[in-house]
């Protein structure tokens, strides 16, 4: 692997950057006792980020949306006593065949002791013969859920199910939406604890075997380990602030982005300063010059990764717009440590952070690297139009995109409220778990021609394609609010059902109640426009992130022809990222796609593959202002950056890559596809299509400014 790694910052580093660099690696105990002391406050106080997670999607819905609307029509009408609803006790023969009447008497000791348990947060358990499967194979219990403690109410029933059983020949699970979340939010913890190993155990073996030396590999370790921890309690403090909340998988992707961009920052600076003392500065020399060509790539790499994320903030799904400032957040004090602490601590060690290897004194021969620059080089139109035409190859697998609302596939198979729903879909309409709700509002129904017009209501939803039953309707107290409970014959999260409950369910209650408002609200209606939101989000959030990243390069580079390449280079990456990813992890890996993977997919690979584009595209700036031509400028600055681009690569594709072993639907299929784009981003794009289209283009892609014209001022030995 090459080691001459990082390129160098092809603008001037201003003269208060460098004499803040060499503060910090002349004062380092004061750089660490300020982390300490801030690090330290912020951790003692204030709540933390778990407080403010939700783990219900559909809570993240805009007041505008019908579904959202016809919620709050309900709480209006039917005060809430403090259950939560969608808990469902399914009791099956433990031989898979049917209830019998003799099974009547111990159905009835199961209800009558789960009531007479005593079980706190346990307020109703209801079951009678409307709730028997038309085949007979299972009977269902409604469980009446109330307080804030309902893992634990959960928690209790389960552990009292095997005695109030036993020698009965029948078996029982909870499903619904309460017993689904609590299995989530336990799939989540356990998560997070998987994560963190297999993420710090890559990330130890993969700079051990780069630079072979302990020290450096537990460098970002630890340094990353401090931001993250800082990082959770800033965002924890502003969502307390201003009193929003977050999806439960913010710390899992968290946890990933910090140690793969923060391992990056580490990487960038290491390799510098590997690169220095082999020119033969003393260690006591090599930091602070380091850091000062190594800056201005980094904070151009945080900023374009905080500018594709802040994106968000334009988003209508609240759990994207919560996305947003907690990686901004996050991504700004990893860029903090990556300029003070990192190097405070480099400055501390010296040459020890590459004990006890000796290989950094010498230069690999990096063939992969040196064929690389001779192809881009030599041959840089074939090189430019081949990649090009296996990006766009790769992105026509997009087109057959197919999104996922599904909470349970966020869950393992063998979660108790997923194996239960499994008993419930075999003996039950599909739909029957969750069903649609029509609301009628606002009308007097005890007058006879509103009672007629309900009943035709009725009548008309019963008999559309996909209804399986509506059942008995209930009426609030003041007799003016009702809801219709509609079962589909569809599983309630599939496309199938969103387009019912978005469409023709809609489309069939307007205006058949005089004076009435109308909503079909449930979980089918709430994804149905979770669906539309998210629609919306593509077509604003896309093009804002791609327009702040093509300014902050603008400025950057000083160009107004090459931003656009990069751009459109790193949007080719994403169409090819999504296409493979349908391929390999939906097609081929049996783990669905979740809905919002474009979107955050495109943001991670927009920002990545912008980041090492700019470490290449530096590197071949700052070779044309030494008076190479196009080609040779090229050449140098894909052999001279593959190392670093790789490495770099490497680690944040595996910490990525790492999410697969958590068994939870929307992080796994998140994980293999960010690592599959980083890929993608750091070798056929930033390493081959950006250089040689540049190449090919030759001075008119630094138009309005030619490169050759200002010599890069040369770094103070």
């Amino acid at each position: 692997m090459q080691s001459e790694q990082q390129p160098a910052a092809h603008l001037t580093v201003p003269t208060r950057s460098a004499r803040a660099s060499r503060w910090i690696v002349k004062h380092p105990w004061r750089v660490l006792v300020a982390w300490a002391v801030v690090a330290g406050a912020l951790l003692s106080v204030g709540p933390s980020l778990s407080q403010f997670t939700n783990a219900d999607q559909t809570q993240f819905l805009p007041d505008r949306y019908e579904s959202v609307q016809g919620v709050k029509a309900l709480e209006r009408a039917f005060p809430s006593s403090g259950d939560a609803t969608g808990a469902l006790l399914v009791v099956t023969p433990a031989d898979g065949g049917q209830l019998e009447p003799a099974d009547r008497p111990a159905l009835e000791r199961l209800v009558g002791g789960l009531r007479q348990a005593g079980i706190e947060g346990l307020t109703k358990v209801e079951s009678g013969p409307d709730d028997t499967a038309p085949d007979g194979s299972a009977q269902l219990v409604d469980l009446g859920l109330r307080g804030e403690g309902v893992d634990e109410t959960l928690d209790a029933v389960r552990d009292r199910l095997p005695g109030l059983l036993a020698g009965s020949g029948l078996r029982a699970g909870i499903t619904g939406d309460a017993a689904i979340a609590a299995d989530v939010d336990q799939a989540l913890d356990d998560a997070e604890a998987i994560i963190t190993v297999a993420t710090i155990g890559l990330i130890v073996l993969l700079l051990g075997v780069i630079f072979r030396s302990p020290l450096a590999a537990l460098l970002p370790v630890v340094s990353v380990g401090l931001v993250f921890a800082v990082a959770t309690k800033l965002i924890a403090l502003l969502a307390d602030a201003v009193n929003f909340e977050v999806s439960p998988s913010l710390n899992s992707i968290l946890l990933v982005v910090l140690f793969g961009v923060g391992t990056d920052y580490v990487l960038f600076l290491l390799f510098r300063v590997r690169a220095r003392l082999r020119e033969g500065a003393e260690a006591s020399d090599a930091v602070a010059p380091g850091l000062e060509r190594v800056s201005e790539a980094i904070a151009s790499s945080a900023l374009v990764v905080a500018a594709a994320f802040a994106a968000l903030l334009l988003a209508a799904l609240q759990d994207l717009r919560a996305l947003g400032p907690g990686i901004v957040i996050s991504v700004a004090v990893m860029l903090l440590a990556a300029l003070t602490l990192v190097p405070a601590l480099m400055s501390l060690l010296g040459t020890r952070v590459f004990w006890p290897s000796k290989s950094w004194q010498r230069e690999p021969a990096g063939p992969i690297s040196a064929r690389a620059a001779a192809l881009v080089g030599g041959r840089p139109r074939p090189v430019a139009v081949a990649t090009a035409l296996l990006l766009l190859v790769a992105g026509a697998g997009a087109l057959a995109f197919q999104p996922s609302f599904d909470a349970q596939a966020n869950l393992p198979d063998n979660a108790p409220s997923k194996r239960a729903y499994v008993e419930l879909q075999r003996a039950f309409p599909a739909g029957y778990l969750s069903p649609t709700i029509v609301v009628v509002d606002g009308a007097d129904l005890a007058d006879p021609t509103i009672e007629r017009s309900v009943e035709g209501l009725a009548a008309e939803l019963g008999s559309q394609p996909g209804v399986a039953t509506v059942l008995e309707p209930a009426v609030s107290r003041d007799g003016r609010t009702l809801q219709l409970p509609v079962v589909l014959d569809a599983d309630p999260t599939s496309v199938r059902a969103l387009d019912l409950a978005g469409g023709a369910l809609r489309e069939t209650t307007r205006g058949v109640v005089p004076g009435a408002r109308t909503f079909v609200t449930g979980e089918s209606a709430a994804y149905a426009d979770v669906r539309s939101a998210i629609n919306r989000d593509y077509a604003v959030v896309f093009p804002v992130a791609a327009g702040l990243i093509l300014l902050i390069l603008a400025l950057l580079l000083r160009s107004a022809v090459a931003p656009w390449i990069l751009v459109g280079a790193v949007g080719a990456g994403f169409a090819a990222t999504l296409g493979a990813a349908v391929l390999l992890v939906d097609e081929l890996g049996g783990t669905t796609l979740c809905f919002d993977l474009p979107i955050t997919l495109y943001l991670f690979v927009v920002a990545i593959g912008t980041d090492y584009n700019i470490l290449v595209v530096a590197r071949l700036r700052e070779e044309l202002r030494e008076g190479r031509t196009p080609a040779e400028a090229a050449a140098v600055a894909v052999r001279r950056s593959a190392a670093t681009v790789a490495a770099a690569a490497a680690v944040l594709a595996g910490t990525f890559a790492s999410l697969a072993l958590t068994g939870v639907g929307s992080l796994v299929s998140l994980g293999l596809a960010v690592a599959i784009g980083i890929l993608i981003a750091a070798f056929p794009m930033a390493c081959l299509l950006v250089p040689a289209t540049l190449t090919v283009l030759g001075r008119r892609a630094w138009w309005p400014r030619d490169p050759r014209a200002t010599p890069e001022p040369r770094e103070e030995r």
